[in-house]
């Protein structure tokens, strides 16, 4: 019988205030740098000197990454990074990729469409 090797648990995400203050700041730079476009993945790599996937996967926060990465992606927008900002996942592999598979979107910006009006003729034709 062959035991399997303990995975080793490493890496960090971001908590709600760590995000919520990362993309303050990411949000205000691209208003003063960009004309308020949203910054490219590559743009941010250039920004932050760290690899496309790293920050695909900081920005994901559903896969852990290195804490220096972390301090490199505060660092690039003005932040020091504070422990309340990070974490270590508690979730198990399971979880994991249960989250991938079904990710919650912040839908704070989303027009509210709670009341349609005038489309009754169109939708009863439907």
């Amino acid at each position: 019988m062959q035991q399997q090797k303990a995975r080793r648990k490493r890496g960090v995400i971001l908590t709600p205030k760590g995000w919520e203050r990362f993309q303050a700041a990411k949000i205000q730079a691209e208003f003063e740098e960009n004309a308020g476009d949203d910054f490219t993945l590559e743009e941010l790599s250039d920004r932050t000197r760290l690899a496309l996937h790293t920050i695909s996967r900081i920005l994901a926060r559903l896969e852990p990454v290195d804490k220096s990465s972390l301090q490199a992606a505060f660092t690039a927008f003005g932040l020091e990074l504070s422990p309340n900002d990070y974490t270590r996942p508690t979730s198990t592999l399971e979880e994991l990729e249960t989250r991938q598979a079904n990710p919650q979107y912040d839908w704070a910006e989303a027009p509210n469409v709670s009341v349609f009006f005038g489309r009754s003729e169109e939708l009863l034709q439907l």
